[in-house]
């Protein structure tokens, strides 16, 4: 029926009013055709959104406007919908002629006689059943296909031509492989890392921090490679920039298929635990006995290809869908277009934060306070490597428990795992104050560094680590008082286990520690004003021949004896290590072919026979300057080891405590010259001021020398070099310090008490000013020894008077010092 301009109806409805009387409104409506309601069905599927309803809206410009839009929009979908005949290609399809006909029991080989040349060329199958089973990867165009043996064959071919690009035999396990952005890259999960190979097959990149990757996919809108391994991460490396973007466990054990949802780049992983159930197939294929290892459409084809145990196979499914769009992925394009293709995309990469369940959400309004959106990161800037924020070095550097804490370091969620961790840290850190931790996994080499010893990868062995790197640090710790900006605070251990020392037993050391820090103890002395810094390192091979120059900077050591089956049981009890390159675990007899004989060979000079499960030799040891549980056997209590290595440190820090720096000043002379002692030469209260030499040796020989403030006090002198002139010689500058120190040396009641005057040159950045210069400071020359026994003490006095005070301008240089716990 045509459409008249005279044809119309009236309608009529009612309204209910607030005083309850009924309304009468009349609606003109015109008479549309059943081509008009077809046109407009067809636009329908064109729709974005509902229409805005401009009648509520008050502002005459924007409601003029809004009009505006809404009759754009409404053309551009009718536009859309006539557009339609301009396709003219259609879906094929499988229909039954009958009610018991059914599509899957369609064979290959009658499709193929059905159908067009062209298209029946799309059925092929490709037999390699040396080096199976296959799977394989369509590129985005669907024109070129990657074949991936497990054994290791990797190959890229035109299906369509059957011209083949390259073909190469890596020599080892293959377990998937992925097209990224174009067909000139390719990624590889092999064996143990992933590869990237460009289109002639050479190895371009090698992604150390994916390990024992099985699936892979890429999101070709973000220039995101994601991973997902057998130790159950789920990892995104950006290609683009070569950052790897996130790194997520998802706790639910080795993933067995993934896919990435083409409409908002999220990745799906299934498990063991999930069931997938066909309700209504629509073809099948025998397969004739072969374990198909993966399944995937080929773009704009009508054909399914599947990787099975003998190789390849094409098959044609009709209704796959063929049309396409030139402006998103042209199947047809050339090379110039494939070029300008690349750069295009990376032009219009979408950031990670894109990736959404809702991908709606943008261009929606954004409802949340400015302060909500000020605590966020902002889009525009530059994003951050996770991989810098968490430094991922060797094993132990990136212990579970330090990750974990720096994970949630900005984060309000407080568990019961957050609440375990901070408890055992703080339990490291509370008996005694001004406290750093150090851990010899922190130095740990870079895996494809360590030695190789048995076909096994030596993490035990001192190789594996670099003294060159940890003798720095511990200078810097003395010097500085802090650990490395770049090191961080890392932990020892992957695994988070109860504490072998009970809560009674902490509470009685903690006790013990208090009353020794009460003012007019020693320990106020030393820790009083935060004047001290104590840095604990432990390790493994602390104390075997190698580590020789690190030693040097432990002031204290301690050895901890254990057996080879509380060893064994220690390490094998550990779920493993994070590393650089992934994670690690001991494989089977590790701790008997590299980790004990590895111990054996390191501390065998410290027992007799070199038996390390035997008696010690005590005066090595004490030569030395190593503690241990003499007489106490192996495997001792931990509590009793925490109380004993308690008090050896405590005796060990009245012995050769760092008071401070003292400004020594001559009453004869202006000048004045900085030292700081590493013995306690000033006097204790009750003390006379003029106490002789032989007074203060005797105290300072039996450890009992200590002071609860610095007070006036002084030392006589009975060499032939006084005060004045030692002061005079030792500020004669930095090219005069070898003569000042030599002049030093000279005076008989500083080489009695074995003290000798020291320097050190300060770094321009440990100055006020920036400049370098010299500080003089006295020292000991056996600081090792437990018991400072000086030779003959003389009785001379005053040849030189010196007045000893606290100099705050010096405060800044103070020394610090270093307990060693193998």
């Amino acid at each position: 029926m045509e459409r008249s301009e005279d044809a119309r109806s009236k309608q009529v409805s009612f309204h209910l009013q607030p005083n309850g009387a009924l309304s009468v409104r009349h609606a003109r409506t015109e008479l549309r055709s059943k081509a008009e309601d077809e046109r407009l069905r067809r636009a329908r599927k064109y729709e974005r959104g509902r229409p805005v309803d401009t009648k509520n809206v008050r502002d005459k410009k924007l409601r003029r406007n809004l009009k505006s839009l809404e009759g754009k929009f409404h053309i551009a979908k009718i536009r859309a919908s006539e557009a339609e005949i301009l396709d003219e290609t259609t879906e094929g399809f499988l229909e039954p002629e009958g009610e018991l006909e059914r599509t899957w029991r369609t064979r290959q080989d009658e499709i193929v006689d059905s159908v067009a040349i062209q298209t029946g060329k799309n059925r092929f199958d490709l037999k390699l059943d040396a080096l199976g089973p296959y799977s394989f990867d369509y590129l985005r165009n669907g024109k070129e296909l990657l074949l991936c043996g497990r054994q290791g064959h990797i190959a890229s071919m035109d299906w369509r031509e059957g011209k083949l690009q390259f073909e190469i035999n890596l020599g080892e396990t293959a377990r998937t492989a992925r097209w990224l952005h174009n067909k000139n890259y390719l990624a590889v999960a092999q064996k143990k890392y992933v590869y990237i190979y460009d289109h002639n097959g050479v190895e371009i990149h090698c992604l150390r921090k994916h390990m024992e990757v099985t699936h892979m996919e890429f999101l070709p809108y973000h220039f995101l490679l994601a991973t997902a391994s057998l130790n159950a991460f789920l990892k995104y490396q950006d290609t683009s920039t070569g950052q790897l973007i996130a790194e997520l466990h998802t706790k639910q054990g080795p993933p067995v298929a993934m896919a990435q949802n083409s409409s908002n780049a999220i990745i799906h992983l299934g498990h063991q635990n999930g069931t997938e159930k066909v309700q209504s197939p629509y073809m099948s294929w025998g397969g004739e006995g072969n374990r198909i290892e993966r399944v995937q459409f080929c773009p704009f084809e009508d054909c399914l290809g599947i990787g099975h145990s003998q190789g390849f196979s094409s098959i044609i499914v009709p209704g796959a869908g063929t049309s396409f769009d030139a402006l998103e992925v042209n199947p047809f394009e050339t090379t110039k277009q494939r070029q300008e293709g690349e750069v295009k995309a990376l032009l219009n990469k979408l950031p990670p934060e894109m990736i959404a369940l809702d991908p709606n959400f943008v261009g929606n309004l954004d409802l949340r306070s400015e302060e909500q959106r000020r605590a966020e990161r902002d889009l525009d800037t530059p994003a951050t490597d996770i991989a810098t924020q968490i430094r991922n070095k060797a094993r132990g550097k990136n212990g579970a428990l330090s990750k974990y804490l720096r994970k949630q370091m900005k984060k309000n969620i407080i568990d019961e795992k957050r609440l375990k961790v901070e408890e055992i840290m703080k339990e490291r850190r509370s008996i005694f104050p001004n406290t750093l931790i150090l851990h010899e996994d922190d130095f740990y080499k870079p895996e494809e560094q360590l030695p190789v010893k048995d076909g096994l990868v030596d993490w035990d062995s001192p190789d594996s680590i670099s003294l060159s790197r940890m003798e720095k640090t511990l200078a810097q710790i003395r010097l500085t008082g802090d650990l490395p900006k770049d090191l961080g605070s890392y932990q020892e251990g992957n695994t988070v286990g109860e504490c072998p020392v009970s809560d009674a037993e902490i509470a009685n050391v903690k006790a013990r520690v208090r009353a020794w820090l009460q003012p007019g103890q020693p320990g106020d002395v030393i820790f009083g004003q935060k004047r001290l810094k104590v840095c604990l390192l432990d390790g493994f091979l602390l104390y075997c021949k190698e580590m020789e120059t690190v030693m040097k900077h432990i002031d204290l050591k301690l050895f901890l004896l254990v057996s080879h089956a509380r060893a064994k049981e220690r390490r094998e009890a550990r779920d493993g290590y994070v590393t650089l390159e992934g994670f690690w675990k001991d494989p089977p007899g590790y701790v008997d072919k590299i980790v004990w004989p590895n111990y054996v060979a390191a501390h065998g000079w410290l027992f007799e026979d070199g038996n390390v499960e035997g008696r010690l030799k005590e005066d090595v040891l004490r030569d030395a300057g190593i503690h241990a549980q003499i007489g106490q056997g192996l495997d001792v209590d931990f509590g009793i080891t925490l109380e004993w290595a308690v008090e050896t440190v405590m005796a060990g820090l009245e012995r050769d405590f760092d008071l401070g720096n003292f400004e020594l000043r001559s009453k004869n002379s202006s000048l004045s010259l900085a030292l700081s002692s590493s013995m306690t030469l000033a006097l204790p209260n009750g003390y006379d001021e003029k106490a002789v030499a032989k007074d203060i040796a005797k105290a300072s020989s039996s450890g009992k020398l200590w002071i609860a403030k610095a007070s006036s006090c002084r030392l006589d002198f009975g060499g032939a070099a006084s005060g004045n002139q030692l002061i005079q010689r030792a500020l004669e500058g930095l090219y005069g310090h070898d003569e000042a120190i030599r002049s030093a040396a000279e005076c008989p009641v500083w080489a009695d008490l074995g003290l000798e005057l020291r320097m050190i040159l300060d770094a321009q950045d440990s100055q006020p000013e920036g400049n370098s210069g010299l500080t003089f400071y006295l020292g000991h020359k056996n600081m090792s020894s437990e018991i400072l026994a000086p030779p003959g003490i003389p009785q001379g006095r005053h040849s030189g008077s010196l007045e000893s005070e606290v100099s705050p301008i010096v405060e800044r240089a103070r020394r610090f010092g270093a307990l060693g716990c193998g």
